[in-house]
C-alpha cells in the first residue's frame, strides 16, 4: 500500500489523473491525502471533487480556501470572482451532495500518530506541477514544494 499527498489540485481533472497513472496508484489498495484546493482556476472542478468524493475512505482531503470560497459561492455569502471556474459545480444536478460532502471536510488533519498537521497554506499559486509525497514501505519521496508537513511512516 502507498499513501500519496497532493496538494492545489485545482480543478485539473485530466492533470490529476495523469500524475495518479505515472505513480501506478491502485485505487483498491493506495491511498490519498489531497491538501486543500481541489477546485477552481482549472476546468474540471466537478469531475475532480466527483473523483475524490468517489474513493470513499481511499482519499483522505483537506480543506483549502478556493474550497472554502466555493462553499461561501453557493451559499451566496460572496459573489464569483472573475478569474472563478466553478459555474459548472454550481449548476450540476449532484450540487447539493458534493457541497455537502465538502462541507464536511476538516481544515486540517493529522496523519496517524504523527504531531504534525496537513493543511493547505491558502496562499499558493496554482501550478500545473502538483505537489507530491509518496509513502511507500517506509521510504519517502518528494517532488515539488508541499503546504503538507511530512509525516511518519506507519
Amino acid at each position: 500500500m502507498a499513501t500519496y499527498a497532493i496538494g492545489d489540485v485545482q480543478g485539473s481533472f485530466e492533470e490529476l489523473q495523469a500524475l495518479l497513472g505515472a505513480f501506478g496508484f491502485d485505487r483498491a489498495k493506495d491511498r490519498v491525502w489531497f491538501v486543500g484546493d481541489l477546485v477552481n482556476r482549472g476546468p474540471a472542478s466537478l469531475a475532480t471533487l466527483r473523483f475524490v468524493r468517489d474513493l470513499g475512505d481511499r482519499a483522505v482531503s483537506v480543506l483549502g480556501n478556493h474550497d472554502l470560497h466555493l462553499l461561501a459561492l453557493a451559499q451566496g455569502s460572496v459573489k464569483a470572482r472573475e478569474d472563478d471556474t466553478l459555474g459548472e459545480v454550481i449548476a450540476a444536478p449532484d450540487r447539493d451532495g458534493l457541497l455537502d460532502w465538502l462541507r464536511h471536510r476538516p481544515m486540517a488533519r493529522s496523519p496517524g500518530k504523527s504531531r504534525r498537521n496537513c493543511a493547505d497554506r491558502g496562499t499558493r499559486s496554482f501550478s500545473p506541477n502538483f505537489t507530491v509525497r509518496a509513502r511507500t514501505a517506509g521510504t519517502t519521496s518528494c517532488a515539488g514544494s508541499t503546504g503538507c508537513a511530512s509525516s511518519s511512516t506507519q
